[in-house]
């Protein structure tokens, strides 16, 4: 009892309890903010996005000849087993908006207040003119003639036809 008596060494008893309960509520308060982080899928989505869109850029940088695709970032929120389904004719701003510049995607999350963006590398021929404009928030267009690659979206291309 190092000289505190028993009235010294309940107190003291007490007080380490109670730093212990505190210290496993941190823990635990933490714990839950982790799991609900998890739970929105919100930054997995964000991962797997950065990381497809940066190799459907190198898929698309090596394969020969023209290629024109578009990159429907929606189908995962809107799209309904069976429903006929035309992403040039019905486009929505999805949750998540994609930039393009020195040979990185980066997709940043709408729907948090953090603007802290998941990157993914991908590969460039200096051969090959990349042309992409700011961040990008519809389906993206992927459009490779000869020796150009450029990126828009949806909306970027319906305005272009409308103003033909």
């Amino acid at each position: 009892m190092d000289g505190l008596g028993k009235k010294g060494f309940a107190e003291q008893l007490q007080a380490e309890t109670i730093m212990e309960l505190v210290l496993a509520g941190i823990i635990t308060v933490a714990l839950f903010v982790y799991v609900s982080n998890v739970a929105s899928n919100s930054l997995f989505e964000q991962n797997f996005m950065a990381r497809d869109v940066g190799l459907l850029t190198d898929t698309i940088l090596s394969a020969p000849g023209n290629v024109n695709y578009v990159y429907d970032t929606s189908i995962a929120e809107k799209k309904i087993p069976g429903q006929e389904y035309t992403p040039l004719k019905f486009f929505h701003e999805t949750k998540f908006s994609f930039l393009f510049r020195d040979s990185t995607v980066s997709v940043f999350s709408t729907d948090s207040s953090l603007e802290t963006p998941v990157e993914y590398y991908f590969g460039t021929d200096s051969n090959i003119k990349f042309d992409s404009t700011d961040k990008l928030k519809y389906n993206l267009v992927f459009n490779k003639v000869s020796n150009e690659l450029k990126i828009t979206s949806i909306e970027q291309v319906a305005t272009e036809e409308e103003d033909e």
